[in-house]
């Protein structure tokens, strides 16, 4: 994991299992969720936020199928998605010099 930042040295498991439960108990968040659960999860959503590929993250993480990643991956990527879809909104679309955004009518 991290460093220690006075000592520079690695934490010892029983100082992150102290501070991992005093985290868990100050957010309400059930005894049994383990750091090892958190990191794992935070690290397949950030391949995926990164751009990494659903399939390339199923083989890292060693899921049984793809299904398992988009299951518990993907849905950091629908922020993403919007973002997309933002940048797509007309609001936001620079108008040429000379050019109008109004809609193109047949004539009569």
């Amino acid at each position: 994991m991290g460093l220690h930042p006075r000592t520079g040295r690695h934490y010892s498991e029983t100082t992150l299992k102290r501070v991992w439960d005093s985290i868990k108990k100050k957010a309400g968040i059930v005894k049994s969720f383990r750091l090892y659960d958190a990191t794992r999860h935070s690290f397949g959503s950030q391949l995926i936020d990164t751009g990494s590929s659903p399939y390339k993250v199923s083989k890292l993480m060693g899921h049984s199928s793809i299904k398992v990643t988009e299951k518990y991956y993907l849905h950091s990527d629908a922020k993403s998605l919007r973002t997309d879809l933002e940048k797509l909104s007309l609001k936001n679309v620079a108008a040429v010099p000379g050019e109008s955004l109004e809609p193109i009518r047949k004539p009569r």
